[in-house]
């Protein structure tokens, strides 16, 4: 059999992401088979648009090649979430989210932004805020949890695809970029993509503790610990892949997903060592021998709306570090 991918790559991905729309999860193969046999129809001048191939979706199913599918559940899931979060000890003192009240993908695809923050009045333009005091101890693990965890809440389940990105970053307008990226999550099996350390690929997590201090993203003590804890792994390599955590993409339903991120997340929230994720998170792949699909570069940085004096801090700072900037 063809694959459908062969016929036109920008009708496959539309399609493929119409059928996901309707159902909550199904095998590559029955994927392929049902987004090929609207494609057969397509090219039999069968006029398709994203509303009418929802309503064949099921007769195409069940009557052409049974599948074991999840039936499409009773509240409509978002197509696309995205996903910040923003703690601090003031509205003045914090990022800056962006007003994202115009930002659209396209009039067949829903989607929705989430704001994750501890401050009710931060000011939110086009966010659904999801106001959080989590009993942490620094307020940066607070925002971690929004970064990491956030595929536990009932508001996230409800996303199709979730991309998370820091506080002063924005989505590109590029909505065939998210779809196409947002299919690719699907069609992996791991479930979620990120892109390589900007820096140097080949840079090490040590060598990333090295940077971390020469730029005050931490302090000593908590470094320290950290390279203490990881060298006493059995199973740490100093050569694992260091990827850049300020913006990624995610199946929130994806159980390799959901696994790694909750082992990074026992270790963390302990907060004896150090604040930033990078080097945990790459020590955390490696233990799962997982490895993200390449992420598009779909977010920009929007310095200006930085907070937290550049998120650079001392030794007075452990209480009160705050969502950082790789």
């Amino acid at each position: 059999m063809v694959h459908p991918k062969s016929y036109v790559p920008s009708l496959y991905y539309q399609l493929r992401f119409s059928v996901l729309r309707v159902f909550r999860s199904c095998s590559k193969n029955a994927l392929n088979f049902v987004v090929g046999s609207l494609l057969v129809m397509s090219t039999a001048s069968l006029l398709l648009t994203p509303e009418s191939i929802t309503t064949k979706l099921a007769d195409v199913v069940s009557s052409v090649y049974p599948i074991n599918i999840t039936p499409p559940q009773s509240v409509e899931r978002i197509d696309i979430c995205f996903v910040s979060s923003i703690y601090g000890k003031s509205n003045k003192a914090t990022d800056k989210p962006g007003d994202f009240r115009d930002f659209s993908i396209n009039s067949a695809t829903s989607h929705r932004f989430f704001l994750y923050t501890n401050l009710p009045s931060i000011e939110a333009p086009g966010w659904t805020k999801i106001v959080k005091d989590l009993k942490y101890r620094r307020l940066i693990t607070q925002s971690r949890w929004g970064k990491f965890m956030s595929w536990k809440d009932p508001e996230i389940q409800g996303c199709k695809t979730v991309f998370y990105f820091d506080g002063y970053f924005a989505p590109q307008n590029n909505p065939s970029g998210f779809l196409h990226m947002s299919a690719a999550i699907h069609d992996s099996e791991v479930g979620f993509a990120q892109v390589n350390h900007p820096f140097d690929k080949h840079r090490t997590p040590l060598q990333e503790f090295e940077g971390i201090l020469e730029l005050k993203k931490d302090i000593p003590s908590n470094v320290e610990k950290s390279i203490e804890w990881l060298n006493a792994q059995p199973d740490f390599y100093n050569n694992c892949t260091l990827y850049a955590n300020w913006y990624f993409g995610f199946d929130p339903t994806n159980s390799d997903f959901q696994q790694a991120t909750q082992f990074f997340w026992d270790h963390y929230s302990q907060e004896e060592d150090s604040w930033r994720d990078q080097p945990l998170w790459c020590y955390t792949l490696g233990h799962f021998h997982l490895r993200p699909i390449p992420m598009q570069p779909l977010f920009h940085m929007h310095l200006t709306r930085m907070g937290h004096k550049g998120h650079r801090y001392d030794k007075g700072s452990d209480n009160d570090a705050d969502a950082g900037k790789i």
